[in-house]
């Protein structure tokens, strides 16, 4: 057995082939996953592209893909996990954990901070990746209401108009404008019994916003998810309504940061708003460097005396916080990973009583959970 290693040129449409295998042609589908992830699964990232091999041919992958969060400006480098399989004859011999192993080591060595992986399996929760993230779901339903705006179908003379509205966007990934392209062509990569459409949001002949959709086909019914969405929150909604009625929807899914305003138009309108995690998990890879990046975000919440007594550190596997003489540890990087982003929401299992820490109260309250973009949207991997 050889690995684990990087692809090489030659391997990566052997790499390919073997993830469509496991996830698409067992399951009946098209193999299109080279059309869906044309950023991970492509000559430029095949250093990422992490295998096992036996008799040159590979057996099992780990990818990840490098980007930035960028949280009200401040720049936290992430990578994310995705398209992992194992061919079905070596499965059981903990390939995956030798490569996720691996993985993570690579990620500490280009300075990612944070991992995201698309799973919640076992083989990810037993190495402290976890449920987190503070977010909120709703189920848009049809409505009799007038909608307020146009919606225009995505043509590819509105793409400098839609990276201007995600660029203005206070929580989002970092895209290149090659990115961008490369993000939403493999995005609406129609599969399986899901298609997608994008929209342009109009009002009084201007743009104020886009959505994706994807519509998914169950049976004879049909509904949506938007997958991402950038502008004027009122109108995203109104938009979002109107996609409803126009593809003859049962409902329309959307998730989004606890902190994003699109919750407001949506409380005006009555509609029900429930706690949801980010999608998948997510694990700190390097906690006190993760700490240090996020200054100049603390910096905008707390005062400059306060921010600047506060310490963290972590040793022998424990984790803290202090300012002064007050101090809170962690004893597992689960409990880290949800005190920082967010709680589990179905399984709370960790609470924290800060009453006799006023400073340490007041500096935890104002910045966590940090706020993250949803990793559903175009670049999810």
């Amino acid at each position: 057995m050889e690995g684990p290693r990087g692809t090489k040129t030659l391997e990566i449409q052997k790499v390919i082939d073997l993830i469509n295998q496991v996830f698409r042609i067992d399951a009946g589908l098209a193999p299109t996953m080279g059309q869906e992830f044309p950023l991970l699964l492509t000559e430029k990232n095949k250093e990422r592209m992490r295998i096992m091999l036996e008799d040159d041919q590979p057996v099992a992958v780990v990818n990840y893909y490098k980007s930035n969060f960028l949280i009200q400006g401040t720049p936290i480098s992430v990578g994310s996990v995705g398209a992992v399989c194992t061919h079905p004859e070596y499965q059981g011999q903990g390939l995956a954990t030798i490569l996720l192993d691996d993985v993570e080591e690579q990620m500490r060595q280009e300075g990612i901070l944070i991992m995201l992986v698309s799973g919640r399996l076992n083989v990810y929760r037993r190495r402290a990746c976890s449920v987190a993230g503070d977010f909120y779901k709703v189920s848009l339903l049809p409505s009799k209401e007038e909608k307020e705006v146009t919606l225009i179908p995505y043509e590819l003379q509105h793409m400098d108009l839609m990276r201007q509205l995600y660029h203005l966007e206070s929580l989002r990934y970092e895209r290149t404008y090659e990115e961008f392209d490369g993000l939403l062509e493999g995005s609406i990569t129609p599969w399986g019994n899901y298609q997608y459409e994008v929209y342009m949001i109009q009002q009084q002949e201007e743009i104020c916003g886009y959505f994706v959709l994807r519509l998914i086909q169950e049976g004879e019914k049909t509904y949506g998810y938007i997958r991402e969405y950038a502008g004027d929150r009122s109108m995203i909604l109104e938009g979002a309504l109107a996609a409803l009625d126009r593809h003859h929807l049962s409902h329309i899914d959307i998730y989004f940061p606890s902190q994003d305003p699109i919750k407001f138009p949506m409380m005006r309108k009555g509609i029900e708003i429930q706690r949801e995690n980010q999608l998948g998990t997510m694990k700190i890879l390097q906690f006190t460097k993760l700490m240090d990046q996020l200054q100049s975000y603390f910096s905008r919440y707390v005062p400059e005396d306060l921010l600047n007594q506060l310490e963290y550190y972590e040793k022998d596997r424990i984790y803290g916080l202090a300012i002064g003489e007050e101090k809170i540890e962690f004893a597992t990087l689960n409990e880290v990973n949800q005190f920082i982003f967010g709680i589990d929401h179905e399984n709370a299992s960790y609470s924290w009583d800060m009453e006799d820490k006023p400073f340490l109260r007041k500096f935890c309250t104002a910045v966590f959970p940090v706020p993250v973009p949803w990793a559903g949207g175009l670049n999810f991997i």
